[in-house]
């Protein structure tokens, strides 16, 4: 009787594992500022974003991110 507990346990455990684990052939989509890399096909994420690259505000323009193109602020512009 015991083993046939042992197997059972051992086949919920099994079947726990094969519910809970991705079998999807990642497509990966690469990190951005703001979202890490992701698989395109089941949505699964890796590692962290990678977060902005800011580049310092000059008169013409205020503080913009390298990578995405966001800005922050205002240029200084000449008072």
């Amino acid at each position: 009787m015991l083993k046939r507990w042992g197997r059972v346990i051992l086949a919920m455990l099994l079947v726990c594992f094969l519910l809970t684990t991705c079998t999807c052939a990642h497509k990966w989509k690469e990190a951005t500022c703001t979202e890490p890399k992701t698989c395109v096909y089941c949505g699964m994420t890796e590692g962290e974003p990678l977060g902005h690259d800011w580049k310092a505000a000059t008169i013409n323009y205020p503080k913009t991110c390298v990578r995405c193109g966001k800005t922050e602020g205002e240029a200084y512009g000449i008072y």
